[in-house]
């Protein structure tokens, strides 16, 4: 059994869980949070961990495609997220990078 560090959350000033998403086939966990920081502004944060390692492969990345709520289509290829700004948009799941924006 592998574990995820969550640990930013455990020390957050107000944690909200938005999404845990699993893609088996792919062997990843998606998970999305926010904290309410000091005078009310929301930081958002996502983890897109690898099943096998616990390997957080969105650390250090681009943060262009955070996502609130995330999708995995049934063959893999492509993730459907809902974004910061509340679009909807593809998102390459090997690179983390958005493909094409819905609306």
């Amino acid at each position: 059994m592998v574990s995820f560090d969550f640990s930013a959350h455990a020390r957050a000033n107000l944690p909200t869980l938005l999404d845990v998403t699993v893609d088996a086939p792919a062997g990843r966990v998606y998970v999305s949070w926010f904290d309410v920081l000091e005078g009310g502004d929301k930081e958002y944060t996502v983890h897109v961990f690898d099943r096998e390692t616990g390997e957080d492969l969105a650390a250090g990345k681009d943060r262009a495609t955070d996502f609130l709520w995330v999708a995995v289509h049934p063959d893999g290829e492509t993730l459907a997220v809902v974004d910061l700004e509340y679009r909807v948009t593809f998102v390459d799941p090997k690179t983390l990078q958005s493909t094409e924006q819905l609306y």
